[in-house]
């Protein structure tokens, strides 16, 4: 990021440009967009827009997505964030279309959920809790019916592999922080992004604007993709620090096993948290994204996370986006450890539990409801 500031900031030009620092700019959007096409397996850079953030990404989905939805039609949420969720009931507070919740990732709840007016499928690649949902079968059937799909892998994106073509996602999001880039990105098969109305206009989300025609109608020619969607001038530097981490995972991931070296880091995680006494730990132990949520029985959560502090180590507290789910399990937040897999490796995970284990300890041995 600083040496795009020092070298490259400056506005992204369209076709031929003159100043050295537009081509520049320009071409770090470029390989930014080609780097990220080669990770999720698109077939085109031009499929590829950034955001700011997931929240960002999703808006403008919902935003743009609403517009073309026809009264009592249907859109299916699957397992989303309450932040998501809620853009989408609000978008449908016009009438126009409904939304309706799956609790049940399988494929036989999908199934019962379908009718003739479903219009799409909003799901999320794991759970609140960290299970990574098997949507293999579910894609595969959606794709037979024509039903469009978005997909959010945040929580699962250091694992790669997403093929994300071939695999019939027709949209997918993704927040890129968990592998080190402060910004998200959104991706959608041409066809589809093509149907899709600007949501919030912008310089370039517009070729032509005529005030009516002689019918007394506005006329608009929306812009190419991905300029479609892009809402002011966007930031370089982060944009520079997706092309820059995605190109290192690509090589990353490339390598043999790698993918199941990162599953089962996850899933060790998982187990030795279960095997700590004191702990209430969330989610199952197969299928494991790389992050678990527990809680210390009987303690506040804040005042864990404060003596963690003092061992060196910082986990996230809160209800992490899903306060349903929390709720459902009798408790208003949790305690979260992210692992990732290239500043981490089973030793820093041992001397987690460890020092966790010691803050556990010393709660017991002070009180049983709270710390000194």
């Amino acid at each position: 990021m600083r040496q795009a500031y020092a070298t490259s900031n400056a506005a992204i030009t369209k076709g031929t440009c003159s100043h050295e620092l537009g081509r520049r700019a320009s071409d770090t959007l470029h390989n930014a967009r080609e780097q990220v096409r080669l990770f999720i397996g698109a077939a085109s850079h031009e499929e590829i827009v950034f955001f700011p953030s997931t929240f960002d990404a999703m808006r403008t989905l919902a935003s743009s997505y609403c517009q073309l939805l026809k009264r009592e039609e249907e859109v299916i949420l699957g397992d989303l964030g309450d932040r998501h969720s809620q853009l989408w009931k609000t978008a449908s507070r016009n009438g126009l279309f409904r939304v309706v919740h799956a609790t049940d990732m399988s494929l036989a709840a999908m199934a019962h959920l379908i009718s003739s007016k479903t219009r799409l499928f909003v799901l999320r690649s794991a759970s609140a809790f960290g299970n990574v949902h098997d949507l293999g079968d579910t894609l595969e059937f959606l794709q037979a019916l024509e039903i469009p799909v978005i997909l959010e892998v945040s929580d699962t994106l250091q694992y790669g592999h997403l093929q994300a073509e071939k695999r019939g996602v027709d949209f997918l999001v993704s927040d890129c922080t968990g592998i080190g880039a402060p910004a998200a990105f959104l991706y959608g098969k041409m066809h589809r992004l093509e149907r899709l109305p600007p949501a919030f206009g912008g310089e370039q989300s517009l070729l032509q604007c005529t005030c009516t025609d002689e019918s007394g109608l506005d006329i608009a020619n929306w812009g190419p993709i991905p300029e479609r969607f892009d809402v002011g001038m966007p930031c370089l530097p982060t944009i520079a620090s997706i092309g820059t981490v995605v190109e290192r995972y690509n090589a990353i991931i490339s390598r043999p096993m790698t993918r199941t070296l990162f599953e089962n880091q996850a899933k060790y995680l998982h187990e030795q948290l279960r095997l700590s006494d004191g702990l209430c730990v969330y989610g199952d132990a197969e299928n494991r994204a790389p992050f678990a949520c527990f809680n210390v029985s009987g303690a506040d959560s804040v005042i864990v996370v404060e003596k963690l502090k003092e061992h060196g180590i910082l986990v996230r507290v809160g209800c992490h986006d899903s306060r349903q789910v929390h709720e459902n399990n009798d408790v208003s937040a949790s305690l979260r450890a992210d692992v990732s897999f290239e500043n981490h490796t089973n030793d820093d995970i041992d001397l987690f539990v460890e020092s966790l284990r010691a803050v556990v300890g010393k709660h017991s041995a002070i009180n049983p409801l709270q710390f000194a």
